[in-house]
């Protein structure tokens, strides 16, 4: 009788595991689709945005005057951030219940994008300097990418400093300024 006893309850402990990891499974995937995905894509769009207007403003100007700005990656990059927001004052992180860390980064990177317009406005005009549009892109990107460090670690904060570096890298990578030949 006790060795079946014991049986039971180890199947008991099993079951109830497996139950724990599914849900935190379904959990992450979640997140992945609600946040870390968009959050990832906006960070794609505002490096390539980063890209056109630092070429842009590189480049000798045209005979005519005005060349083309960068307007289609504006709109794909505006088009990224609003996947991030729910309304003019809320984002995605904050109704599902995320870590407040979490809300807090995601509302300052999609603030932080709404500002642009100033240098997206210079820069069509070429009247930005390079480096400091290059600048005020990283300052956004990094916000950006803060989001994303922010969701690596999970349920367990112990991982977030290995977790977060896939971003640094990320960040590590295209933070150098474009050059043109």
């Amino acid at each position: 009788m006790v060795p079946v006893v014991a049986l039971l309850a180890l199947r008991g402990l099993t079951t109830v595991g497996t139950a724990r990891d599914i849900a935190r499974m379904s959990r992450v995937q979640d997140i992945d689709r609600q946040i870390r995905t968009p959050a990832a894509a906006a960070v794609t769009e505002l490096q390539a945005e980063r890209r056109a207007a630092v070429r842009l403003l590189a480049a000798p100007a045209p005979a005519g005057g005005r060349a083309a700005d960068p307007e289609r990656q504006v709109r794909r990059t505006d088009a990224a951030v609003r996947r991030l927001r729910l309304g003019d004052r809320h984002t995605v992180a904050e109704p599902g219940g995320q870590r407040p860390a979490v809300a807090v980064r995601l509302r300052e990177s999609v603030a932080a994008a709404a500002g642009l317009a100033a240098v997206r406005k210079d820069t069509a005009d070429r009247r930005a300097a390079p480096d400091a549009a290059h600048e005020t892109y990283n300052r956004v990107a990094d916000a950006a990418l803060a989001v994303l460090g922010s969701l690596a670690g999970g349920d367990r904060p112990d991982l977030g400093t290995e977790a977060r570096v896939l971003p640094e890298f990320t960040r590590a990578g295209n933070s150098s300024p474009v050059r043109t030949c």
